[in-house]
């Protein structure tokens, strides 16, 4: 492929188009292929080769984990100068879809362990007041006891 082509098709890939990406690889299929009729523009099967080409590295590409890919943005930088702006720019973006991945696994974390620690002081509170109400009904047990041997002492004095 040519610089300009690869040029082409990595700004159709930096502005997240599939049409275009689609047909900008199409089109590199086409020139590629060099059809001996000179048909301006790329044939219904350069662009389903073209869309199956862009599966494939979709499904490739999901299984890569984001340090994977960070580094590999790394080292494709320093063997593709050209592509420099471009990896930079796929960095930031990068970096900002993990900073609002990460802050939203922060809050829904932090919502959770709120709500954990809420359960846990509601069931201590019930224990708390159980053992309580327990120790109070024994007060009165013990103070009714008390009282009616009390009672019973000054009936039998009298």
């Amino acid at each position: 492929m040519s610089e300009t082509q690869v040029t082409k098709l990595v700004q159709s890939v930096s502005k997240d188009d599939r049409r275009q990406l689609q047909n900008t690889l199409a089109s590199i299929l086409h020139e590629i292929a060099k059809p001996a009729v000179g048909t301006p523009k790329p044939t219904q099967a350069e662009t389903q080769r073209a869309d199956k080409m862009l599966k494939e590295g979709n499904n490739e590409s999901s299984l890569i984990d984001d340090p994977v890919f960070i580094a590999d943005l790394e080292n494709v930088s320093s063997t593709m100068p050209m592509l420099q702006k471009t990896i930079v720019d796929a960095h930031d973006q990068a970096q900002k879809y993990l900073g609002n991945v990460v802050d939203t696994l922060c809050r829904t974390l932090l919502g959770s362990a709120c709500r954990i620690q809420l359960e846990d002081i509601q069931v201590q509170l019930k224990l708390d007041a159980d053992r309580r109400s327990e120790q109070d009904i024994r007060e009165v047990r013990r103070s009714l006891i008390q009282k009616l041997n009390s009672l019973s002492e000054s009936c039998d004095s009298a």
